[in-house]
């Protein structure tokens, strides 16, 4: 798996660089954004602009003939689109921070929390779609991914007062949901790449 992190670090290096200034230009500048939600969208963004990349190089067919077996590359799939979230979570706290103080800290990791856990949750489903219906059909798979995307946020926008409450509450629980649902679906990837049809 080195080597195709290796691979991923180096090949997409133009797509990870784009990501990490966009993730600092929003550190940096101190209302872009409000709390969480710019930092996230940006987050969701990054994966997919990460397998486009790949389908433009036709990646997943070559890694097919190259002798990794099926949990190396979706594993280093799921190493990348984690490190990305907590990056930009990373980068999310030291924002709150900055504007708040310390004084706020559980204010922001709460806030942070929820937002890595919006971030997983939504990987959980779209990665595991991938690999399932194949690099052909990405394109249909992005309609379904934003679609859910936008389902959330009108869910949260609609009871925003209650869901907000709830979730400011209870970070913890809502970080391990997401977090779990990210892992159970990597089995679910590895089967569905394992078996692929395209």
């Amino acid at each position: 798996m080195r080597a195709l992190l290796y691979k991923d670090l180096v090949v997409n290096r133009s797509t990870i660089l784009s990501y990490l200034v966009l993730a600092v230009v929003v550190l940096l500048l101190p209302y872009v954004g409000g709390h969480w939600v710019f930092p996230l969208a940006i987050t969701l963004v990054f994966p997919v602009a990460y397998l486009q990349q790949e389908h433009k190089e036709k990646w997943l067919q070559l890694a097919a003939v190259l002798p990794y077996s099926p949990w190396a590359v979706v594993g280093a799939r799921y190493v990348v689109t984690a490190l990305a979230g907590a990056v930009t979570a990373g980068c999310t706290l030291l924002k709150q921070l900055g504007l708040y103080g310390p004084a706020e800290l559980p204010s922001s990791l709460s806030q942070v929390a929820v937002a890595l856990a919006l971030f997983l949750l939504l990987q959980g489903m779209f990665l595991p779609a991938i690999y399932a219906l194949g690099p052909d059909r990405i394109v249909e798979i992005y309609f379904v991914y934003f679609g859910l995307i936008l389902v959330v946020v009108v869910l949260i926008l609609s009871n925003i007062k209650f869901i907000i409450l709830w979730f400011s509450a209870h970070p913890g629980v809502v970080l391990a949901l997401g977090l779990a649902l990210f892992l159970v679906s990597l089995p679910i990837a590895v089967g569905r790449y394992a078996r692929r049809g395209w």
